[in-house]
């Protein structure tokens, strides 16, 4: 699993339709999403916004968390980002989501260079302080744990379409 923080770096080994966050800028870091998309598809996404949500699934002792977005004008995309509260550094980035009043989504095409960028007021700052105060009372879990996890939210929901009807209906955090 690729780590947040090298997201930015490895860009060009996603596939299109893949996206992934991490934690930019200096001196307050700010979360952003980036998103490996074929160029047609984002040049057809015209003028538009972004809608995001978000989800906590607690799968035994393991909550895992899932950010989606969809982006669209007249045919919506999906796409889902996972957050491990206990991978290394993503402490940090769950607390930032807490505080950043809006989200950076930073579309890159074919040639692996960014197409488009779009910009969307940050609805989540709640759900990240709520989620963090469930997250902390659990055990710390394993990559593996998370990983087990995560695939076993992945058959529930096997569509990011699927995981943004999930996301949408899904309760407060734990």
């Amino acid at each position: 699993m690729m780590k947040p923080v090298d997201a930015e770096d490895r860009i060009n080994v996603l596939s299109p339709g893949e996206a992934v966050y991490s934690l930019a800028g200096e001196p307050h870091p700010q979360v952003v999403f980036q998103v490996r998309e074929s160029s047609a598809v984002i040049k057809y996404f015209g003028e538009t916004g972004v809608e995001v949500q978000a989800g906590l699934f607690p799968i035994g002792q393991v909550g895992v968390t899932a950010v989606v977005f969809r982006i669209g004008r007249y045919v919506k995309q999906e796409y889902v980002t996972w957050w491990n509260y206990h991978q290394e550094g993503s402490a940090e980035i769950f607390q930032a989501m807490t505080m950043q009043d809006f989200l950076s989504f930073h579309f890159y095409g074919d040639n692996g260079r960014r197409d488009r960028t779009f910009v969307a007021i940050n609805p989540l700052m709640d759900f990240f302080k709520a989620a963090i105060d469930a997250l902390v009372k659990l055990p710390v879990w394993s990559e593996d744990d998370f990983l087990s996890a995560r695939l076993t939210v992945c058959s529930r929901f096997p569509t990011p379409d699927g995981m943004w009807e999930a996301t949408h209906q899904s309760c407060p955090p734990m």
